[in-house]
C-alpha cells in the first residue's frame, strides 16, 4: 500500500504526440528562419535592449595556462585564442589542451590528454556576401580518437543581422585504429530579432553532415527565442531541437577488444522547451511561472562488418522525459521580501529492445537483455511547497525563515523492487544583528528530515527516517582599526532510524554528531604588510543509535586540529604570502594493526609479529606554504600557490602485548610512516 499515492503514467499517446510535435516544430522554426532572413521593413527590424545582442571580437592574443600537482596527481591545462578583425575580415584561432595522470612508484599512470584546435574566418567580398572558413582538430588519447575537418563556403547577408551560410569541405575520423575519410557539408543560419505581432522572435540553425563511409557524422540544431512584453505581462520562451549521430567501431568479443567487427550508431534526439511568465497578482505581489520540457531519445543501432560475427547485436532505444511546472508569488513592501509557491515535476525513462527476437540466434540472451533494459525503466514525480521570508527589524537586524516540504514518488516495473515514496521537509531560521560597525552576530538554525518507504514487502526492512539538525552561530568582531576577527561554530547531529527491525537482527540505527570551531584573524601591520591567522578544531562522533532511549554506543571518533599563519605583503596589485600550516588528525579504528620486528636474547632479528586490536591512528601534516599574484602589464598576470606537505602516521593499539615482545611493539607504535608531498598550482593569464 502506498504511503503517498500520486499516480502518474506517461501514455504512448503523449509520446507519439511529442514525436509529431518535434517534426512540426522543426518545419515551423526552419521556415520561420528562412522568412526571417528575407528583407523586412525598418519597422520590423527593431530590437529590444539585451535581446539577441552580440559580442564584439577581441583583438589580439589571449589565453590561460594552469598546472597543478596535488599529492601524486598532476593536472595541466591551457587555452589560447587569437582574434583579429578589420573592416572586411575577421579571424579566430583557438586551442584547448587538458592533461592528467598520477604517479605510481614514480611512474606516470592513466595518462589522459585531450586537445581541441579550431579556426574560423570570414572575408567580405561583397556588401551582402562573405567567404567563410571553418576548421577543427580533436585528439583524445583515452579513446584513441583523432578527428580533423575543414570547410569553406559563402555567407549571404541580405539584411543586417540576418545571415545564411553554406559550406563544404573534407573530414577524416579515426577510431579504434581505423580511419575513414569523406565529404563534410555544413549550413548556418541566424536571424536578428524581428517582430511578429506583439512577439519579438529570433531564430538560429546549425547543420553538419559528414559522409565518411561506412560511417556518418551528423549534427543538426534548430532553436528560437520569443519575447512578449506588455504593460503588466512579460513572457520569455526558448525552443531547442537537436539531433546528433555518432558512429564508432566496436568489438563484439569481450576477450578480444582489438578486433572490431561491427559499427555502433548512436543517435540522440533532444527537445528542450522553456517558458517564463511574469505578471502581477495584486498590489505589491508579483507572480512568476516557469514551464520546462526536456525530451531525449537515444537510439543505438548496430551494423555487422563481417558475416560470421559470433555475438548477437542488440539495437536499443532509451527515452528520457522531464516536465516541470513552477509557480512563485513574491511580496515586497517596506524592506520585507516574502516568496512562496510550488513545484511539480514528472519524468520517466523507457528503454526497450528494437531487435526482433526471432532474428536473434539466442532467445535466452534476448530475454535477458530485455529484462536488463526493463529493470532500468522508471516513472517519477515530485510535488513541493516552498516559502522564503526575509523580514528586517530596523536597520541593524534581519531575520530570514525558509521552509519546504515535498513528496517524491518513484515507480519501477514489476521486475525491479525499487518502488519507493519519500517525504522530505526542511526548515531553517537565521538572524543577523549589526550591533555596530565593529561587531556583528549571526545565528542559523536548520533542520531537515526524510522518510523513505519501500512499497514491496521484501524491501520494507529498509524503510527509515533520516533526520538532521544544525546550529551555526558566527561572530564578526573588529575591536581595533588594524584587527579583524571572525569566529564560527557548528553543532550538527544526524540520525538514521529504521522503521522496524526483524527479531534477532542487529540494530542498524546510526548517529553522528559534530562540533566544529573556527577562528580567523587579520592583523594589519602597515599599509602593505599584514599577518593572517586561522585555527580550527573538529570533533566527529559516530555510533549505533538507540532511538527509543535516545542514547548511542560509540563506534568511531575523529578529531582534527588545523592551524596556519601567513605573512602577507601587498604593493599595488602585487600580492605575496608566506607561512606555515600544521594539521593533526586522531582517528579511532575498530581494527588497527601494528607490526613489530622483535629480537631474540642474542640480539638477532626474530620473525615479525603482528597484532590487530582497537586503536587510534594519528596523522600529522605540516609544512611551509607560499602564494604569489604577480600582475605584469595590461591583463597579464602570474599566480603561484604552493605548499610542501610532510606527513607522518603513527598507530597505537588499545591492548596488552606479550612481555617478551612488548618493547618491540612499543617501538613500532612510536615509529612513524613518513612521506612527503610537494603541491604546486600555477596559473598564467596572458593578453596581447
Amino acid at each position: 500500500m502506498r504511503a503517498f499515492n500520486l499516480p502518474f503514467k506517461i501514455s504512448n499517446g503523449i509520446r507519439s504526440g511529442i514525436s509529431r510535435a518535434r517534426s512540426v516544430w522543426f518545419a515551423v522554426v526552419f521556415c520561420g528562419m528562412i522568412a526571417g532572413v528575407l528583407p523586412q521593413s525598418a519597422a520590423g527590424q527593431s530590437e529590444s535592449p539585451g535581446f539577441g545582442a552580440g559580442t564584439g571580437l577581441l583583438h589580439g592574443l589571449e589565453g590561460e595556462a594552469r598546472f597543478r600537482r596535488q599529492l601524486d596527481s598532476f593536472f595541466w591545462t591551457y587555452s589560447g585564442a587569437f582574434n583579429r578583425s578589420g573592416e572586411d575580415f575577421s579571424v579566430e584561432i583557438g586551442n584547448v589542451f587538458n592533461s592528467r595522470f598520477y604517479l605510481l612508484r614514480g611512474e606516470p599512470q592513466n595518462i589522459q590528454d585531450e586537445n581541441i584546435a579550431r579556426l574560423a574566418g570570414a572575408f567580405q567580398v561583397h556588401d551582402q556576401a562573405s567567404l567563410l572558413v571553418e576548421s577543427r582538430s580533436v585528439r583524445i588519447t583515452s579513446t584513441n580518437l583523432r578527428q580533423d575537418w575543414g570547410m569553406a563556403g559563402v555567407s549571404w547577408q541580405p539584411v543586417d543581422g540576418y545571415q545564411i551560410s553554406g559550406l563544404a569541405g573534407f573530414m577524416q575520423d579515426e577510431r579504434s585504429g581505423i580511419r575513414d575519410e569523406g565529404v563534410l557539408l555544413g549550413m548556418r543560419a541566424t536571424t536578428a530579432a524581428f517582430e511578429a505581432g506583439d512577439f519579438l522572435l529570433q531564430a538560429r540553425a546549425h547543420a553538419d553532415y559528414g559522409d565518411i563511409s561506412p560511417r556518418t557524422f551528423q549534427n543538426w540544431r534548430v532553436g528560437s527565442n520569443a519575447l512578449l512584453d506588455l504593460d503588466d505581462f512579460r513572457l520569455e520562451a526558448e525552443l531547442g531541437l537537436a539531433r546528433k549521430i555518432r558512429d564508432s567501431y566496436q568489438a563484439s568479443s569481450f576477450f578480444n577488444r582489438e578486433q572490431t567487427d561491427f559499427i555502433e550508431s548512436v543517435r540522440n534526439d533532444t527537445t528542450d522547451i522553456a517558458a517564463t511568465a511574469y505578471f502581477p497578482i495584486a498590489r505589491h505581489i508579483q507572480a512568476r511561472v516557469d514551464l520546462s520540457t526536456l525530451v531525449n531519445v537515444r537510439t543505438v543501432r548496430n551494423q555487422a562488418l563481417v558475416d560470421d560475427i559470433e555475438e548477437d547485436l542488440f539495437d536499443t532505444q532509451i527515452s528520457r522525459q522531464q516536465y516541470a511546472l513552477r509557480f512563485e508569488g513574491r511580496y515586497e513592501q517596506d524592506g520585507a521580501d516574502l516568496r512562496a509557491g510550488f513545484l511539480y515535476s514528472i519524468g520517466s525513462r523507457q528503454a526497450r529492445l528494437l531487435s526482433r527476437r526471432e532474428t536473434l540466434a539466442s532467445q535466452e540472451t534476448a530475454l535477458q537483455r530485455t529484462d536488463i533494459l526493463a529493470n532500468s525503466n522508471f516513472e517519477q514525480q515530485r510535488f513541493e511547497l516552498f516559502a522564503d521570508a526575509t523580514v528586517p527589524a530596523g536597520l541593524q537586524n534581519t531575520t530570514r525563515l525558509t521552509g519546504r516540504i515535498s513528496i517524491f514518488n518513484y515507480d519501477t516495473p514489476e521486475i525491479n523492487r525499487d518502488d519507493r515514496d519519500e517525504l522530505f521537509w526542511q526548515l531553517s531560521l537565521s538572524n543577523r544583528h549589526q550591533f555596530s560597525d565593529q561587531f556583528q552576530l549571526s545565528v542559523s538554525l536548520a533542520g531537515e528530515a526524510t522518510h523513505t518507504v519501500y512499497l514491496f514487502a521484501e524491501r520494507s526492512i529498509e524503510n527509515n527516517w533520516r533526520r538532521s539538525v544544525r546550529l551555526a552561530p558566527a561572530i564578526m568582531w573588529n575591536p581595533l582599526p588594524w584587527l579583524r576577527t571572525r569566529h564560527q561554530f557548528l553543532v550538527r547531529a544526524n540520525y538514521t532510524v529504521d522503521d522496524f527491525q526483524q527479531p534477532g537482527s542487529t540494530n542498524n540505527d546510526q548517529a553522528s554528531r559534530e562540533l566544529r570551531m573556527q577562528s580567523e584573524a587579520d592583523i594589519r601591520l602597515d599599509s602593505e604588510w599584514s599577518v593572517s591567522l586561522a585555527a580550527s578544531r573538529s570533533e566527529l562522533r559516530i555510533g549505533r543509535l538507540l532511538w527509543q532511549e535516545f542514547r548511542e554506543i560509540p563506534t568511531d571518533t575523529l578529531i582534527t586540529w588545523d592551524g596556519r599563519a601567513t605573512l602577507n605583503h601587498q604593493a599595488g596589485s602585487l600580492q605575496t604570502s608566506v607561512g606555515l600550516r600544521y594539521f593533526v588528525k586522531y582517528d579511532f579504528l575498530p581494527r588497527a594493526t601494528v607490526t613489530a620486528e622483535p629480537s631474540d636474547s642474542d640480539g638477532d632479528a626474530a620473525p615479525a609479529a603482528t597484532r590487530t586490536a582497537p586503536g587510534r591512528q594519528t596523522t600529522v601534516q605540516w609544512g611551509p606554504l607560499v602564494s604569489m599574484r604577480l600582475p605584469l602589464y595590461a591583463r597579464n598576470e602570474l599566480y603561484v600557490n604552493g605548499w610542501y606537505q610532510m606527513q607522518s602516521v603513527r598507530t597505537r593499539l588499545y591492548t596488552e602485548y606479550p612481555e617478551a615482545q612488548r618493547e618491540a611493539f612499543l617501538r613500532a607504535e612510536r615509529r612513524a610512516r613518513r612521506v612527503n608531498y610537494p603541491n604546486l598550482e600555477m596559473i598564467v593569464r596572458f593578453y596581447f
